[in-house]
């Protein structure tokens, strides 16, 4: 769970999860690799969209990348959501209710229950509720069980820090996917499919009990500030909330069409920062992996 909605889950789901945590001291050196033709320079950033608050990951070569890149890509960048709630609540309801405990195995039935309950809203809210967007408010709840603020505290990752870098040097900043397409990747999963994504969140939570351990900082973030691609990979393609349809659908499918754009990018000059999830950039199916199959190679440059 943790792998997923840090470093390949959608960063609108970050609208969840909110962070308050002292920054652990570390030096921080994340990867960083580097796509060019000559005249067009692109540089491949894996991100962590959820970040306690202070936490220190911007590295000397991060910070030169940012000064010399013209334009940022993100893998969203419009503003859909954006005081706009009432367009997320249309994209997460269902026509017909369904009750939501039916929609996992007797065995997480109890536990899911109890984390619903957690929550402080009626059960029956969730009944209109479809099962993907189920997990992700479980998700949620875990994160903010865990930096202890209620949901309180101020969003950080390093989405949100990269914009701000751009803006202030009034620099563009675009997409490679709009927010729509990215809920319909979990719209568009199997009925199935949402159940064993939710089944995985029930599983991780276990009523809020298991997911302090689960999420600690130490863990997986020292990992990813380190530049640990191996280990980052390793973890990547361990990670039991990849269900097989996740997976497909989550990372090789938008890894092959993210793959294509890098492509077709090089034939139009400039300097870029590409970031995206850091599972993207990590792993057997990586990014990297797929432009060196048709022939380009990221150089890893940190």
């Amino acid at each position: 769970m943790r792998i997923l909605s840090r470093l390949l889950a959608l960063p609108f789901a970050a609208l969840l999860i909110a962070a308050d945590e002292p920054p652990t001291p570390r030096s921080p050196a994340p990867a960083i690799w580097r796509l060019s033709d000559g005249d067009t320079q692109i540089y491949l950033f894996g991100t962590n969209h959820i970040l306690p608050q202070g936490f220190v990951w911007r590295s000397a070569e991060i910070e030169r990348v940012i000064a010399e890149a013209d334009e940022l890509v993100l893998e969203t960048a419009d503003d859909f959501y954006e005081g706009k709630p009432e367009r997320m609540r249309a994209l997460m309801t269902l026509a017909t209710p369904r009750p939501v405990l039916d929609r996992v195995g007797p065995e997480h039935r109890r536990s899911l229950e109890m984390a619903l309950k957690s929550l402080g809203v009626p059960i029956s809210t969730f009944d209109r509720m479809q099962t993907w967007a189920i997990a992700f408010v479980l998700m949620g709840a875990s994160y903010q069980q865990f930096y202890g603020d209620g949901g309180e505290g101020e969003l950080t990752g390093v989405e949100v820090q990269l914009t701000e870098s751009f803006r202030g040097a009034a620099k563009p900043i675009s997409g490679v996917e709009t927010t729509p397409q990215q809920i319909g990747f979990f719209r568009n999963l199997s009925e199935a499919g949402q159940r064993e994504f939710l089944e995985q969140m029930v599983a991780g939570v276990a009523s809020g009990e298991e997911s302090v351990e689960e999420v600690a900082p130490d863990q997986l973030e020292s990992v990813w500030v380190a530049g640990d691609v191996a280990g980052l990979g390793a973890q990547c393609d361990s990670d039991e909330s990849f269900t097989p349809e996740i997976r497909e659908a989550l990372l090789r499918r938008r890894n092959a069409n993210w793959t294509a754009w890098l492509i077709d990018r090089l034939d139009r000059p400039g300097t870029l920062l590409f970031a995206v999830g850091a599972c993207h950039l990590a792993g057997n199916d990586s990014v990297q992996t797929m432009l060196a199959a048709r022939g380009f190679e990221a150089t890893r440059v940190e």
